[in-house]
């Protein structure tokens, strides 16, 4: 999150950059670490990790 006080966007960004594909970097703008357990910015973190887990790993039928 762009207000990360415990884990700096720079430092997200780095992950970012040396992580394999597939990969995804969201940046929610206004939200700190802990601030992304409580709504609005809990919904939108499970909505893109569910989306990214369903195109990347689908389930087994």
């Amino acid at each position: 999150s762009s207000d990360d006080r415990l884990v700096p966007p720079e430092e997200s960004e780095q992950l970012y950059a040396n992580a394999g594909e597939p990969k995804k970097l969201v940046v929610l703008k206004g939200v700190g670490h802990y601030e992304v357990y409580a709504e609005p910015a809990f919904s939108q973190v499970m909505d893109e990790t569910v989306a990214w887990f369903q195109k990347y790993l689908p389930a087994k039928g």
